[in-house]
């Protein structure tokens, strides 16, 4: 399934929960989304192995797990006990937690359900189903009009899909952001379709979606108030149908409470698509949350929300005793621009720096930048110095 891994078959409360594992280090749980497999992380696991524990799994009714009936088993929560009840099984007690479209949603509801046992929060090409379905326009109800033919009353959706499962679940994977059949591995494709062939899982997938409408909507309506606590990182596809109809961060800026968001090339499926912008995202996030990296992060927060951060590191200087401190990426979100935001995380720098004793603090910025320019002046003026960056 993922070169490298470990395939397991887990009984975890009540069902039986397929999974691949491989690397060390601290965990990491990855689920994937509709119509899809495990399989979906092959071009991205193995590069996690070599920081993190990986899990990859399939959710209940998708893949190579148990596939009970009826809808009433496929809410988010149920299926998100299945993934608590496997990294339990499994001796991880608290992990990082990725999910791409319904993994995502299932990822977002284990958020709120048990957020205590996440270290990171990852959401991949979604909007709040809440969202999603309260705010429901017309570019949405044709992009992702599967929603509401899937949630049909047994057997309508499903014998339909049977007649050719391939066309159906082609035309998902390629109608939503403009991907080739092409542009997905060979051997991950065949995954896929064989899973999609099986009635048990067409008929899982109809009972999961009919979850969502008659289930989850009530579930996440209880719970607009609250926002998850754990680091959380939102990446979208550039081109994918949610932005075009959504602002993608904007949707989940009330709902976490420490979140960065990050477009990747490529539609709904940049997973598949674009798996090396996906790794590298993920490594970076990787870093920012690793206690030992250099790489550090300071963020500003404002009645509960990001405003921004300062990614930062130190390092042995030539030119003084002790150690430079280099500001790497001073980000402001467009919301709390004007705000003061920018020069409180350079205040906040500087002091972090002196009580350090790190002796001198640099940065670069776009000549053409004239509103950061304006700011960083007010603190110190430009040395004149031109950078030089080759790539490698």
């Amino acid at each position: 399934m993922i070169a490298g891994f470990e395939d397991r078959r887990l009984a975890v409360n009540g069902q039986e929960i397929a999974c691949s594992t491989g690397g060390s280090g601290p965990a990491i749980l990855l689920l994937h989304g509709f119509p899809q497999t495990r399989a979906l992380w092959a071009k991205v696991a193995p590069g996690l192995a070599e920081r993190f524990t990986v899990v990859a799994a399939d959710l209940r009714g998708y893949g190579a797990s148990s596939k009970p009936a009826g809808a009433e088993h496929y809410t988010f929560r149920h299926m998100g006990a299945d993934q608590f009840a496997l990294m339990s099984a499994l001796g991880h007690e608290h992990f990082h937690l990725v999910g791409h479209d319904r993994g995502g949603r299932t990822a977002h509801r284990m958020a709120l359900d048990d957020g205590d046992r996440l270290l990171s929060l990852t959401l991949m090409d979604i909007v709040p189903t809440h969202h999603l379905l309260s705010h429901l326009d017309r570019r949405v109800a044709a992009a992702y009009y599967h929603w509401f033919f899937l949630a049909q009353p047994a057997p309508f959706p499903e014998d339909m899909i049977l007649a050719d499962p391939d066309r159906f679940f082609h035309s998902c994977l390629l109608g939503w952001g403009g991907a080739q059949i092409a542009d997905f591995a060979a051997d991950q494709l065949a995954a896929y379709r064989a899973a999609w062939r099986d009635p048990a899982t067409v008929g899982a997938m109809c009972d999961d979606y009919r979850a969502a409408l008659r289930y989850d909507f009530d579930l996440d309506a209880a719970d607009l108030g609250r926002r998850v606590a754990c680091p959380a990182l939102v990446l979208y596809g550039a081109t994918g149908a949610m932005a075009r109809a959504y602002d993608v961060p904007g949707t989940w800026a009330g709902r976490l409470a420490a979140m960065r968001a990050e477009a990747i090339p490529g539609g709904h499926f940049f997973i598949d698509t674009a798996p090396e912008a996906t790794l590298a995202a993920h490594r970076t996030w990787a870093r920012l949350l690793d206690p030992a990296s250099p790489l550090k992060a300071r963020l500003a927060f404002r009645d509960g929300h990001l405003d921004g951060f300062a990614l930062h590191q130190h390092h042995p200087s030539s030119w003084v005793a002790g150690d430079d401190c280099y500001l790497e990426d001073l980000f402001v979100a467009e919301t709390a621009r004007g705000t003061g935001t920018g020069r409180a995380l350079l205040d906040d720098l500087i002091c972090l720096a002196r009580a350090t004793g790190w002796h001198r603090l640099y940065w670069h910025t776009d000549e053409g930048n004239a509103r950061a320019r304006a700011l960083y002046d007010s603190f110190t003026k430009s040395d004149g110095h031109i950078r030089y960056r080759l790539r490698l």
